[in-house]
């Protein structure tokens, strides 16, 4: 597999576990020092406030729909980026909501080979 598809790839892995729930998989995407900055202007640094994130987003269950489109995807030696568009349907407490936006993710490879998410913003569309 070529290092673009390989970093598409990812989010495809990714995509699996999120609708699961499983955000112990879902943060193992992430390097340890990864940072995030969520379209709810929360900055986390590091897996452990990644993770915080996670669990603040499936408080009431993974979402019933979720869907992606790649926007932008290139790799330049040992670090690559991926651009998506999303849109989703997120059980909260009043009822489903229907949220959508963009995210820009950086990964790196890893000594494995492996890419994992170096840093990432998370945006949401206005309502």
């Amino acid at each position: 597999m070529d290092d673009r598809k390989a970093i598409i790839n990812v989010t495809v892995q990714w995509e699996k576990y999120y609708m699961r729930g499983d955000i112990d998989t879902c943060i193992s995407f992430y390097s340890d020092d990864a940072t995030m900055m969520t379209f709810d202007g929360i900055i986390a640094r590091g897996r452990d406030d990644i993770r915080k994130i996670y669990e603040i987003w499936q408080q009431v269950g993974p979402p019933k729909r979720f869907e992606y489109e790649t926007l932008l995807s290139e790799v330049r030696g040992d670090m690559g980026y991926y651009a998506m568009r999303w849109s989703g349907v997120y059980p909260e407490p009043e009822g489903d909501v229907s949220r959508s936006g963009t995210a820009l993710s950086v990964l790196e490879r890893q000594k494995d080979r492996a890419w994992l998410w170096t840093a990432e913003i998370v945006s949401a569309d206005l309502e």
